[in-house]
C-alpha cells in the first residue's frame, strides 16, 4: 500500500522529481482500501502551469513471490511488462506527432521533445511499478494538444475556457477513463481491458500464468491533482500533499466500471478555469491515443510520418 501512495505523490512534484516519504504516511490511512494490484492514470496541474500525466502499472512482486514465482522469473516478466506498457507510450508519441504534423497554427516549442516531453517507460524498484510520464511544460503547449483533440462541433467559448472571466459554479461530469471504449484489433474494448491484458500477457510464458490470471483483479485508479482548493468532487479519496496540491482519487474494480462517474465542481473560478477542463481533455486524449494502436503494430502510420 505504501508503494501505491508513493506513486500518487510522485506525480505531485513534477515529471522528474520524487516526493518526500512523509506524504506517504499522511495519505496512507485514507488510501488503505486500494489494492496493491493497481493500474493508475494520474494528472497533475502544477502551480507553475505545467501539466503532468502519468500511467502506472503495479508489478506487485510480493504477490508473485507468494504465488511461487522465482526472482529470475519475476525479472523476466517485469521486462515483458515494460515492453507492453511501452506500446501505450508509443501510441501517445504517435498521436502527438500526427497532431503537430497536421496543425496549422504551431510553434517550434510545441514539438515533441521541446515543451512536450514523454519520458521513457521504466521499472521503479522502490515503487515496484512500471510507468511513463507526459509533461506539458507550458499552458500554451497543453492547450495546443488538448484543443487538437476536441470535438470540432464545440463552440469557441467552450473550447477556450481561459476567456471566461468569472464563473460562480461550474460542474464537469465524465465517464471513468478506464470504462471508455476504444478501437482495437478485435473490435471495441474498454481501456481497463486493454491495460489489464497488457499486464497479464507479460506472464503468459511464466510457470504460474494460470494462477496470476485467476488472482489478478486490479483496482483501476484515476488521480487528479491541482493547486486549486475550490474544487469539490465525488472522489473516493481526497487529500492535500506537501506541495499544496489537492488530490481527487477515484477507484473501481472491474465490476464497478460501468457505473463509475467522475464529477468535479469548481467555484469562484476565473482564468484558472483550464485546471478543471484538463480533466475532461485527459480522458479524450487517452481515447485518441488508444484508438490508433492497431495502426502502430502494422507500422502504416510511421511510414506516413516519414514521408
Amino acid at each position: 500500500m505504501k508503494k501505491f501512495i508513493y506513486s500518487i505523490c510522485f506525480l505531485a512534484i513534477s515529471a522528474l522529481a520524487v516526493t518526500s516519504p512523509s506524504m506517504a504516511n499522511h495519505a496512507n490511512a485514507e488510501s488503505s482500501a486500494i489494492s496493491d494490484n493497481y493500474i493508475m492514470i494520474s494528472q497533475g496541474v502544477l502551480a507553475n502551469g505545467k501539466v503532468v500525466r502519468e500511467f502506472d502499472f503495479s508489478l506487485n512482486s510480493p504477490m508473485l513471490t507468494r504465488l511461487g514465482m522465482s526472482r529470475v522469473e519475476i525479472g523476466k516478466c517485469k521486462d515483458a511488462l515494460v515492453e507492453n506498457v511501452n506500446l501505450f507510450r508509443e501510441e501517445f508519441v504517435l498521436s502527438f506527432t500526427l497532431i503537430y504534423k497536421n496543425a496549422e497554427n504551431k510553434q517550434p516549442s510545441f514539438a515533441l521533445g521541446n515543451d512536450l516531453v514523454v519520458t521513457t517507460t521504466q521499472y521503479d524498484s522502490e515503487l515496484d511499478n512500471v510507468s511513463f510520464k507526459i509533461a506539458y511544460n507550458t499552458q500554451e503547449v497543453w492547450k495546443f494538444y488538448s484543443q487538437s483533440g476536441s470535438d470540432e462541433n464545440e463552440s469557441e467559448e467552450k473550447k477556450d475556457n481561459t476567456k471566461i472571466e468569472f464563473i460562480s459554479t461550474q460542474t464537469v461530469s465524465s465517464k471513468f477513463p478506464f470504462a471508455q471504449e476504444v478501437s482495437a484489433l478485435n473490435g471495441k474494448v474498454t481501456v481497463a481491458e486493454r491495460y489489464k491484458n497488457a499486464y497479464l500477457s507479460a506472464f503468459e510464458k511464466s510457470s504460474i500464468f494460470e494462477k496470476v490470471k485467476k488472482d489478478y483483479n486490479p483496482d483501476f485508479v484515476y488521480n487528479y491533482a491541482s493547486p486549486y482548493n475550490k474544487i469539490s468532487s465525488n472522489a473516493d479519496i481526497k487529500f492535500v500533499d506537501s506541495q499544496n496540491l489537492y488530490h481527487h482519487v477515484w477507484k473501481a474494480d472491474e465490476r464497478q466500471l460501468i457505473d463509475k462517474q467522475i464529477n468535479l465542481t469548481i467555484k469562484e473560478a476565473n482564468r484558472e478555469w483550464w485546471y478543471l477542463t484538463a480533466l475532461v481533455v485527459t480522458l479524450v486524449g487517452t481515447s485518441i491515443a488508444l484508438a490508433i494502436a492497431y495502426l502502430i503494430k502494422r507500422k502504416k502510420l510511421w511510414q506516413n510520418i516519414e514521408k
